[in-house]
């Protein structure tokens, strides 16, 4: 997991407007664009950077990204979610 500059959080306007050509700005552009799912699936990896995102989209107060988080994953354990989903599986 990385974790998101300081410029980038300051920057994310322009980011989201093509400025940047590394890792964080495409994450950044990725998460903009993507549907729930893909939103669900990129919580799960990236939760700060999501959540910067959604909140410089207008998520003040948390209830989209929180919609978007399990109940039962940490979303800081990759780990951990991988094996709480071989347990549940059938």
């Amino acid at each position: 997991m990385m974790e998101l500059s300081d410029y980038d959080k300051a920057n994310i306007a322009g980011i989201l407007a093509g400025d940047g050509d590394w890792y964080a700005a495409h994450l950044i552009r990725l998460i903009a664009k993507a549907d729930g799912n893909n939103l669900r699936k990129l919580v799960r990896v990236y939760p700060d950077e999501v959540r910067a995102v959604l909140e410089f989209l207008g998520d003040r107060r948390g209830e989209v990204f929180a919609s978007l988080v399990p109940d039962d994953c940490c979303c800081h354990d990759t780990a951990g979610c991988v094996e709480i989903a071989r347990e549940q599986r059938p």
